[in-house]
């Protein structure tokens, strides 16, 4: 079906609002201002990494996309960066009301350090999905410590990257399993959770911990230039 990976989509951006309905006055809807940018920028730099490595370390089957394409990316696959971050600050948003910014879990940090080393450690110079994610990860981490954000070692990231887990896979083992994506494995480890390889992974990480950081600096300039006045 033409439509299938768009209403995968329709699946992901429904879930806050479903949510909303049931919880009602529990949920917490992110701030519109913060929100916007972080869902915009971390979109843009993603999309423009997509148009580099779509043809190479995966292409989209024709099968399960509506045909609409820009320039090497279908609509779908536009749509899913903006869709999945807003979901995902959504959940960051009510993990946020429960869970204070000073309740720390450094061991977060120390994990994703050793996976990014590791992924790098073992890529070659054919394994570039699997570098990429290692090199991007590490630089994430880097910037993280050196601007002092400390988001990979807090205890909301925590409980954010344990949901991140789960939907990645359920949701990446349906798009890879039908497939809707398809992989080349000359440029991945080859080594897969079912049908999904474990770039993919690392690939979320790093997508939902951009929107994140961007997120969370417009809210602390926000909150900084509102006590200033």
């Amino acid at each position: 079906m033409n439509f299938e990976y768009f209403m995968i989509l329709i699946i992901i951006g429904s879930l806050p609002l479903i949510s909303q309905r049931f919880l009602k006055n529990k949920f917490v809807f992110p701030d519109r201002s913060a929100a916007i940018r972080g869902i915009l920028i971390s979109s843009i730099v993603m999309i423009i990494f997509d148009q580099f490595v779509t043809g190479v370390f995966w292409i989209f089957n024709p099968k399960y996309i509506t045909g609409i394409y820009l320039y090497k990316l279908p609509l779908e696959e536009v749509l899913f960066f903006i869709v999945v971050s807003f979901s995902t600050l959504c959940i960051w948003s009510n993990i946020s009301s429960v869970v204070k910014a000073e309740h720390h879990f450094k061991y977060t940090k120390y994990v994703l350090l050793i996976l990014s080393l590791l992924f790098i450690v073992l890529s070659s110079p054919t394994k570039l999905y699997t570098l990429s994610m290692g090199f991007i990860l590490l630089l994430l981490l880097l910037v993280d410590e050196f601007l002092k954000i400390k988001l990979f070692a807090s205890l909301r990231f925590a409980y954010l990257l344990g949901f991140l887990i789960l939907s990645t896979t359920f949701f990446n083992y349906y798009l890879t399993s039908r497939p809707i994506v398809i992989y080349e494995p000359t440029y991945n480890l080859n080594v897969y959770v079912f049908t999904i390889p474990v770039e993919d992974y690392l690939f979320g990480i790093i997508f939902i911990s951009l929107a994140i950081m961007i997120y969370e600096n417009r809210l602390n300039s926000t909150s900084s230039k509102k006590l200033s006045k």
